[in-house]
């Protein structure tokens, strides 16, 4: 992952969301606020630094999210180019559906990701903001853990 050695430690978001399969409304915009808020953080608690993609990153970094009524697994394959397909069999889905959330980092310049990490579980549709906030929050720290502190090498 030579993209995240040193000195690479400045990293723009993508302006907006690479692809989002969430529907419309409120509660999708808070979803994708708050996956990038909690990209944002955990990069920085990693000792990397935000900055406008005016200013020539190191890296960028895009996501996307969805659930299963929006986009099915083959579509996700065909996207992203990952294997999928957590089972929903026996799943109350009127209680439950399936989510998936990607995170990719680019070189600037570079359509094509350099990292990429995809993610399944069942999400609650009736779970009040802070504890998706939270969860999401959770998933992503998950997410994002094989990539080292900044400056610091690979194992």
């Amino acid at each position: 992952m030579a993209i995240f050695s040193s000195p690479n430690k400045r990293f723009a978001m993508y302006p907006s969301v690479n692809a989002s399969y969430l529907g419309r409304g409120e509660s999708s915009e808070r979803a994708i606020s708050n996956t990038k808020s909690s990209i944002v953080q955990i990069m920085v608690e990693k000792g990397y630094t935000p900055v406008p993609l005016s200013d020539s990153p190191d890296f960028i970094i895009g996501f996307g999210l969805g659930v299963e009524s929006k986009i099915t697994d083959d579509e996700i394959f065909d996207k992203a180019g990952m294997v999928v397909g957590l089972s929903t069999e026996g799943i109350n889905q009127k209680k439950f559906q399936k989510g998936t959330a990607l995170v990719a980092v680019f070189s600037p310049g570079n359509k094509e990701p350099r990292w990429r990490v995809l993610a399944q579980g069942m999400s609650h549709m009736k779970k009040s903001d802070g504890a998706r906030k939270e969860n999401i929050h959770t998933l992503l720290t998950s997410m994002l853990s094989p990539i080292p502190q900044a400056g610091k090498a690979l194992p």
